[in-house]
C-alpha cells in the first residue's frame, strides 16, 4: 500500500479471500496520499487505490478503498489525536498541510493533522455521504487518546472496539457513546499491515 502497509492490494485481497473474507477496506493514512494537493482533491495515489480495489473485486469479494484520516478531536492541541476510518467517499480527504513530509517509521504518525474533526466529518459525511469509524481510540501507546466528545452525524459512525494490530480493545469507549444515548456501532478490524496480519479481528455483517 501507499503508507505503512508491506505488502500490494493484490496480495493483501487475496490472502483476505483465501481465510474466507467476503469485503476488504484499505485505509492508507491521510498524510501518505494526499500527493499535495489541498484537499479535497483525486490525487494520483487515490486514483491509483481505486483503481487496484476495482482490478480485484469480484462476483464473490469487494475491495473498497478508504482513508484513514488524522486529526485533533475538539481542537485539543494534539492532546486528544484520532485516527477517523473513512469509508464509501470518492475524494480523499488528505492532510491539512500537505507539504509536510509523507510517513517516516521513526516519527510519530501526527506531524501533519486535522486541528478540527469537524472539518473531517463535513468532508466525509456532509460532502461525500461516507460515513466513519473512530480507529483504536484506546491505542495511547500511539499516541491516540481520543475522548469521543464529538460523535460524527452520520448513520455509519462507529467505533473500532477491536483493533487486532495491536489488540486495543475500546469496548469501553463504545459502551460509554450508548450510555449517553449515542446510537453508534461496533467494529472489529485486523488493521492489517501486512497478509500475516489478516484474519486477527474482524466485523461480522449480516443481511
Amino acid at each position: 500500500t501507499y503508507s505503512d502497509g508491506a505488502n500490494t492490494i493484490l496480495e493483501m485481497a487475496n490472502m483476505a479471500y483465501t481465510i474466507g473474507f467476503n469485503y476488504l477496506f484499505i485505509t492508507d493514512h491521510s498524510y501518505d496520499i494526499d500527493n499535495n494537493e489541498v484537499p479535497p482533491h483525486n490525487s494520483s495515489k487515490w486514483q491509483n487505490i481505486g483503481i487496484d480495489c476495482a482490478n480485484v473485486t469480484t462476483s464473490v469479494f469487494s475491495c473498497i478503498r478508504g482513508e484513514e484520516i488524522s486529526c485533533d478531536e475538539e481542537n485539543s492541541g494534539g492532546v486528544d489525536i484520532m485516527h477517523y476510518l473513512a469509508y464509501d467517499i470518492d475524494l480523499c480527504v488528505g492532510s491539512v498541510h500537505p507539504v509536510l513530509p509523507d510517513y517516516f517509521p521513526s516519527m510519530p504518525d501526527f506531524e501533519d493533522y486535522w486541528v478540527n474533526d469537524e472539518t473531517v466529518f463535513d468532508y466525509v459525511e456532509i460532502q461525500q455521504g461516507g460515513f466513519g469509524v473512530v480507529a483504536h481510540p484506546n491505542a495511547l501507546a500511539w499516541g491516540c487518546g481520543a475522548t469521543l466528545g464529538v460523535v460524527g452525524p452520520g448513520d455509519g459512525y462507529g467505533i473500532e472496539a477491536w483493533n487486532g494490530s495491536g489488540n486495543v480493545r475500546s469496548f469501553d469507549k463504545w459502551q460509554e457513546r450508548l450510555d449517553y444515548d449515542y446510537y453508534c456501532y461496533a467494529y472489529g478490524n485486523s488493521d492489517a499491515h501486512s497478509i500475516s496480519d489478516l484474519g486477527s479481528v474482524w466485523t461480522w455483517t449480516h443481511v
